[in-house]
């Protein structure tokens, strides 16, 4: 069986493609970058492909010819930079969220064996702060940000599609996942990083932006494990793919310390307030997938601190 992977050189590029070769898959990814690609440690083989250009994306699938399909790729960033990410390549968003997934649903229509996954965003839901807010797939998108407008069209899209030709099209709505793969800046590596210079003595506490926020968080790599049995089911859909759960950051903070042996205190930058955040329902995954995640947020954090204490 052959996959394609677009967005293969992030996080969840690289850890599925691990994961798809363990089980047997020929794997390839698209790039848009060589010189990244060159430097990517991995022995997939990578193809510097636009596939926002309609022409260019179906001439590539037709030579390709993937059994499966996984569209990863997504312009995003740290949520503290992310407004001027949005207002600065919003069309960039658009083509590579929309854009892209209608090009492989346009080839799907004419090679129906095929199957896809579209990663969708938890970032299609607004989030109110004064209410706990549990998504499933049957949440009505309502987010107005450029992100979640452009991920929101890509799911509509997706639906479309699949009602309108019934190809075997399947979105994975992702919550905040991370691991040793993510980039510095998001919050896992930013936390990890900290905690350590704790360890070395180079700080006595961890600062935050406010402790009483609660945040929906789990490992990529789990993550990754279902999105292949999300497009391994005989009937595509949608699956919220989450931890089914949320931890404040004090509480993560404080179970990472009696983790690993070593007491520091947490401040704030900001006034600290509960700041309840969207809570993944992963009901229909459980029940379907017969999948959930077995890492916790504070045990992924502590194998992500002490990656940082042997390096």
């Amino acid at each position: 069986m052959r996959a394609l992977i677009i967005g293969a050189l992030g996080q969840d590029g690289r850890l599925l493609s691990d994961i798809l070769k363990n089980h047997g898959f020929d794997v390839s990814g698209v790039t848009k970058s060589m010189s990244r690609a060159s430097s990517n440690s991995t022995h997939t083989p990578y193809f510097q492909v636009d596939m926002s250009d309609g022409r260019t994306s179906r001439e590539f699938l037709n030579s390709n010819n993937p059994d499966y399909i996984f569209h990863l790729g997504a312009i995003h960033a740290p949520s503290h930079t992310m407004k001027s990410l949005e207002s600065d390549y919003f069309d960039k968003m658009h083509s590579c969220h929309v854009g892209i997934t209608e090009h492989i649903l346009q080839w799907q229509k004419s090679n129906p064996m095929s199957r896809s996954l579209i990663a969708l965003s938890s970032q299609m839901f607004l989030n109110n702060p004064a209410a706990s807010r549990v998504i499933n797939e049957d949440s009505d998108p309502d987010s107005e940000s450029p992100y979640g407008i452009s991920k929101r069209k890509a799911w509509q899209t997706l639906m479309a599609y699949r009602n309108d030709y019934g190809i075997n099209a399947s979105g994975a709505i992702l919550f905040n996942h991370t691991s040793n793969l993510s980039k510095q800046g998001f919050l896992f590596p930013t936390l990890a990083s900290k905690i350590h210079a704790v360890i070395e003595g180079k700080a006595s506490h961890v600062e935050v932006l406010n402790e009483m926020a609660e945040i929906d968080i789990s490992y990529a790599g789990e993550i990754c494990e279902a999105m292949l049995n999300v497009v391994s089911q005989e009937v595509s859909g949608d699956f919220v793919l989450g931890s089914g759960g949320t931890i404040t950051i004090n509480s993560l903070l404080s179970q990472v310390a009696k983790a690993i042996g070593v007491d520091f205190g947490v401040s704030s930058i900001n006034e600290p307030q509960s700041a309840r955040c969207l809570e993944s329902s992963i009901a229909k995954a459980k029940l379907v997938l017969k999948w959930e995640p077995k890492t916790s947020p504070a045990e992924l954090l502590v194998t992500m601190t002490r990656q940082r204490m042997v390096n």
